[in-house]
Parts: structure tokens; sequence; C-alpha cells
């Protein structure tokens, strides 16, 4: 008897699909925008009811409220979930352009700093070989003024005079690099 029954509400359900899916897809398109979307949407609430058993009549008069419903709640719950993904994917995309702004500005720093290291090098290189000394004992050897005066025989004045060309020649060939060099870039 089981089977009579299981039988009839077969037919009741396929009867149903027939008459409202249709109807169902119309509506679901105009909730979420696409057609191929409301298509499987209305086959998912179908299937959803089909998986529960449920008894649905096309004769019944709350059957079409029943179906609008549970294809509304259907399209509500992927709504849901597609701006959820949506979410995820903007805070995806944010967090990669923020780590390749921060790539692109490490490089362009690390190439910034490669060319200023270079121009430094290139600036002691040009100088005359006693000069050059000087700025190598003064700056990369750390030897004071007094020091350097007994060692190479020359007048504190004449310090001063070579760093001040050699500053200059840095700021004229930095400049480029750096906006207001000239300006902010002054002999203590």
């Amino acid at each position: 008897m089981e089977e009579v029954i299981v039988v009839s509400n077969q037919k009741k359900f396929e009867a149903c699909y027939r008459k409202y899916y249709g109807r169902i897809v119309k509506f679901l398109t105009k909730l979420v925008g696409n057609l191929d979307i409301a298509e499987d949407l209305a086959q998912e609430t179908f299937t959803k009811l089909y998986a529960k058993n449920v008894e649905i009549s096309p004769d019944s008069p709350t059957v079409r409220g029943f179906l609008f419903t549970v294809a509304r709640n259907t399209a509500f719950d992927f709504l849901k979930q597609q701006k959820l993904e949506e979410s995820k994917y903007r805070e995806v995309f944010i967090e990669e352009i923020a780590f390749e702004k921060t790539f692109f500005e490490d490089l362009e720093n690390y190439f910034i700093h490669g060319e200023v290291i270079s121009t430094l090098h290139d600036v002691i290189d040009s100088m005359p070989q006693r000069k050059r000394e000087i700025i190598e004992q003064k700056f990369f050897a750390k030897a004071k003024d007094s020091a350097l005066l007994r060692k190479m025989n020359i007048s504190r004045y004449m310090i001063k005079k070579i760093e001040q060309d050699f500053f200059e020649k840095i700021r004229d060939n930095l400049n480029g690099f750096f906006e207001n060099t000239k300006a902010e870039f002054e002999y203590r």
C-alpha cells in the first residue's frame, strides 16, 4: 500500500514540477538577474523538496505560495553565499593590491638605494687620490679631524673644503633621484 502512495506522490510531484517550474524560473530570474542561475536555483528548489519527500499537489491552493517561498529562500541563500564569496574575493584582491604596491615600492627603494650607493662610489672614484683618501678616512674609517691633521699633514680648513666639495658633487649627482635635493641636503 505504501508503494501506491509513493507512486501517487511521485506523479503529484511531477505534475507540480511541470506546472510551476517555468513560473519559478521567471520569478527567480527577477531575484538573481541571471536566467542560468535562476534555472539552477529552480532545479535546486524542487530537488530539496523531492529529497525531503515533501508531499505537494498541483491542485492544492497553498502549493503555489509554498513553492515560491522555498524558491525565494533558496535564492536568498544563494545571494548571501555569493555576497560572502565576493567579500572574501575583495579582501584577497585588496591584499594583493597592497602586496603589489609595497613590493614595487620596495623594489623601487632598493633600486634607488643601489643607484645612490653606485653614485656615491662614482663620486669618490672621480676625486683625486689625496682627497679620496681624506674622504674615506673621515667618513668610512671614522677618523677624527685631529688624526687626519697629523696623518695627512693637512689643515682643518682644507679638510672642511674637501668635505664641502664632496657633498656638492654628491648633491649634484643625486639631484635626479630626490626632489628638492639642493634645498634639503646642505652641508652642516
